[in-house]
């Protein structure tokens, strides 16, 4: 359809505990999405829609007068969620413009096989955004079963989250090692070069999981599974 991507800076992350005024800049300079995509012109018009279903009677109108039409939309989950085939095509560009700009200083072993596990808490818990929480018990049975099975790879487990709660504590073992409040663009480095990530109910892992390169666990929630990802329904339940 010669449809043409114009990226415009993020205006809204959430998780900004701080209240950091540069939260949105900072997210923007670690994505560094405007260097990949030709950036919306400031002197360019636009048309404003919340979500994707507004744009589909634009686009035709466009098309069929052959003017130039610039459509800024909120939200694309409804479009993203029901055609998640379509992220394979822009993930290589995406992956290699991330990978080539970074340079992480990690925790992991290049002599081991690095699995990064992504656990939400602090804001979410067994009695708040339950459909956000993976129990430690869940975690546990999944960690045992990927140390069997890699075991000739020498697996080694680093677990990341923001909150130590006790049932986090009980996780740690010789092989296991728990990070709490680390910084988060650290965090999402050790979720993105990890030899397996598995994921939490977050769109933090969602991204996280589009840039790994290596193995990816996907638990079920509301954002679908990648095509390339392995769904690992039997240990969340």
């Amino acid at each position: 359809m010669g449809i043409r991507y114009h990226h415009t800076p993020l205006i809204k992350v959430e998780h900004n505990y701080n209240n950091d005024p540069l939260w949105e800049a900072k997210w923007e300079n670690y994505l560094d999405l405007t260097n990949l995509y030709s950036p919306r012109l400031n002197n360019q018009d636009y048309l404003f829609v919340d979500n994707y279903h507004s744009i589909v009677d634009k686009i035709y109108e466009a098309i069929t007068s052959k003017n130039d039409l610039n459509i800024r939309v909120l939200y694309c989950h409804g479009y993203s969620d029901g055609n998640p085939q379509e992220f394979v095509d822009v993930l290589d560009n995406i992956r290699n413009h991330f990978f080539l700009r970074r340079n992480p200083q990690l925790v992991y072993s290049p002599f081991d096989f690095n699995i990064a596990i992504h656990m939400r808490r602090g804001d979410v818990t067994i009695n708040r955004w339950t459909e956000r929480y993976t129990s430690s018990q869940c975690i546990q049975a999944l960690i045992n079963h990927l140390r069997f099975y890699f075991r000739k790879a020498r697996p080694r487990f680093y677990i990341f989250s923001y909150s130590d709660d006790d049932d986090l504590k009980i996780l740690e073992d010789e092989d296991v090692r728990l990070f709490v409040d680390m910084n988060v663009f650290s965090v999402m480095d050790h979720l993105a070069y990890a030899d397996c990530l598995v994921m939490a109910k977050s769109s933090m892992s969602y991204v996280a999981g589009m840039l790994n390169r290596g193995l990816v666990l996907y638990q079920p929630f509301w954002s679908v599974c990648l095509p390339h990802w392995f769904r690992a329904d039997g240990f969340f339940v």
